[in-house]
């Protein structure tokens, strides 16, 4: 096992760096794209220098090798190379770094500093993230976790990546992480498109529950247990969306499934599930007939809400998206997209399908110089098996609440004004948290909190914003089913306000809750 080397960036391509060819057979097929792809992202991340570390295995990869390469005719090994990306610093300071790093074990570490504190500030000063590389030159990239963009984008937007966590990497006995959302290319033999966007999608929930880190061979395993609708499930062609679903099942989750929904719908569901800190996954189709599935690692906002009217009173606080970040494994991770309502063009190219909806919405996928254009057919979430309100479902509520916060305002006198909203799902202790760090929760609004509402493990969260009244949120609890809801609280965020208690305590009244303020 040879000792990992570092190297200057940009000396010379990746491909040429690792030594790879491209297969005779496949070269039409372009296999270096997501490749080249990460080496430009890198760059864009202004990567300094870069550590190659050879004879590494990949849970990923072992399991696919076990199940599948193994039996190829030709000798495939069963270890990947690892490349780590670094920025702000050269090959011979980072080298020095890492010595002195791991020296700095022998004693103690410097006041006010833990040993941890220092592998933190480094990765956060240096660390872009790492890319399995596996013996297969068709499609050589596997695990790949790098650092998104920066939250501040240079037209004034944010973004926002809250599907993302944090991976940690051991390299030459110092810890180093990274945040970020895992990708890999397919191989069209244990995964294709499907099982590598649910993959991507699962990584973020299995950090937060107990369910399976599955690999895309179990989850390709799992999918063709009891249809095969593609004749076979390895080399695989390609999941249905019954068998999507029913990976999901067989992992202890459930799948939340909008299917063919108009613009503002699916807007509205992608919006608040990626603030959920989930990862949807987006089914799309192609005028030519190709479908594929895309992984949604982030989404792009305003920094100040822009109205987005709804209806004659209502404000879509999801209209303040303004584009998508998703894991295509044709391309690479992180690509630039953007919903938007279907445009004349596309319309009139699916017009000669019957079963599809003119409302939904058109994804368009931004790579290089050129734009595709796509249908979304479906917004597929893997979500908590206890959570049985989908994330429409808990709009729909919204739309009746902020209907009567209307009518309550109206009822008061006051301008008329519309009525803002927006809608999550999130772990219990996780709002709790989000509620104690407000500037307005005070003493007595924290102690009524926690003695009057009893949480489920996920909750649904409305909130609403009237003016002259106040922000209120909405607890839904999502154990239920759409027929037999119940509201968990309202909770009034202001400061105190006459007004605001008095309309807050009425609709908690008619929802039949506790009224926190």
């Amino acid at each position: 096992m040879a000792l990992p080397s570092f190297h200057e960036f940009g000396s010379q391509s990746l491909d040429k760096l690792l030594g790879i060819k491209v297969p005779a057979l496949a070269a039409g097929r372009d296999p270096f794209r997501q490749l080249r792809y990460i080496q430009d992202y890198v760059e864009y991340l202004e990567c300094s220098a870069l550590i190659v570390e050879s004879d590494y295995i990949d849970r990923d990869y072992i399991e696919d090798h076990s199940i599948f390469y193994s039996r190829n005719r030709e000798f495939l090994p069963n270890c990947c190379i690892r490349l780590h990306f670094f920025h702000g610093i050269n090959a011979a300071d980072l080298e020095r770094r890492f010595d002195e790093i791991a020296d700095a074990a022998k004693s103690p570490p410097p006041p006010g500093k833990d040993r941890a504190a220092i592998s933190v500030e480094f990765s956060e000063s240096h660390y872009l993230g790492f890319m399995v590389v596996k013996p297969l030159p068709g499609c050589p990239v596997g695990r790949t976790v790098l650092r998104t963009y920066p939250r501040e984008s240079k037209n004034g937007t944010l973004r926002e990546f809250r599907g993302s966590l944090r991976y940690e990497v051991h390299l030459l006995g110092v810890c180093i992480s990274v945040l970020g959302l895992a990708f890999q290319q397919q191989d069209e033999g244990v995964s294709a498109c499907a099982t590598t966007a649910i993959w991507s999608s699962l990584q973020k929930v299995k950090s937060t529950e107990e369910v399976s880190a599955a690999t895309p061979a179990q989850i390709t395993t799992l999918a063709s247990r009891f249809t095969m609708p593609f004749g076979r499930s390895m080399p695989s062609e390609g999941l249905s969306l019954d068998q999507m679903c029913q990976s999901i099942h067989a992992l202890a989750l459930s799948p939340d499934l909008l299917r063919t929904p108009k613009y503002e719908v699916a807007r509205g569901v992608v919006y608040a599930a990626s603030l959920s800190h989930t990862a949807p996954i987006l089914i799309i189709a192609h005028h030519t007939g190709a479908r594929h599935a895309v992984t949604v690692a982030g989404v792009k906002r305003v920094p100040d809400h822009a109205v987005t009217p709804l209806g004659l009173s209502l404000d879509d606080r999801a209209g303040d998206l303004r584009g998508l970040y998703i894991h295509d494994d044709r391309i690479g991770p992180y690509v630039s997209a953007k919903l938007q309502p279907l445009g004349d063009r596309l319309r009139k190219a699916w017009a000669k399908y019957p079963d599809i909806n003119p409302a939904a919405p058109q994804l368009t996928i931004t790579a290089g110089n050129g734009t595709e254009e796509w249908l979304v057919t479906h917004v597929l979430t893997p979500i908590h098996a206890k959570v049985r309100l989908s994330f429409n479902q808990i709009r729909l509520f919204a739309y009746d609440v902020a209907a009567m916060l209307d009518q309550a305002v109206i009822f008061k006198g006051l301008p008329a004004k519309r009525i803002g909203f927006g809608v999550r799902i999130l772990r219990a202790h996780l709002y709790a948290q989000k509620l104690l760090s407000d500037p307005n929760t005070s003493t007595s609004r924290r102690k009524s909190f926690f003695e009057r509402i009893s949480m489920s493990r996920y909750v649904g969260l409305i909130r609403l914003n009237a003016n002259k009244v106040g922000a209120f949120d909405v607890l839904v609890d999502t154990t239920g089913t759409p027929r037999n809801a119940r509201c968990l609280g309202f909770i009034y965020r202001d400061q105190p306000n006459a007004m605001g208690e008095e309309i807050g305590q009425a609709l908690a009244d008619h929802y039949e809750c506790p009224f926190v303020s």
